[in-house]
């Protein structure tokens, strides 16, 4: 795709603009630029920590889900007999 130098510049400035937190990146290859890639960061403080009562509730209920499927599998194989 030609462009003139004003285009190329619009375009940078358009992916700048759009930007709250993030990155713009320009790729050049051969003095072409060919790619303009716009990274955007959502930035967020949520704790990714749970506490000890969370853990061991859910690793229960990964049990209990496990059991059942290995029930309905054993089930499903005796009516084959």
């Amino acid at each position: 795709m030609t462009q003139n130098k004003s285009d190329l510049i619009k375009e940078i400035n358009v992916a700048l603009k759009s930007l709250n937190w993030g990155s713009v990146e320009i790729y050049v290859q051969n003095n072409v630029v060919t790619q303009i890639t716009v990274k955007n960061i959502k930035k967020t403080s949520v704790s990714t920590e749970e506490d000890e009562n969370s853990i061991e509730n859910n690793k229960k209920h990964k049990i209990q889900v496990l059991t059942n499927k290995k029930q309905k599998y054993i089930n499903v194989f005796n009516r084959l007999d």
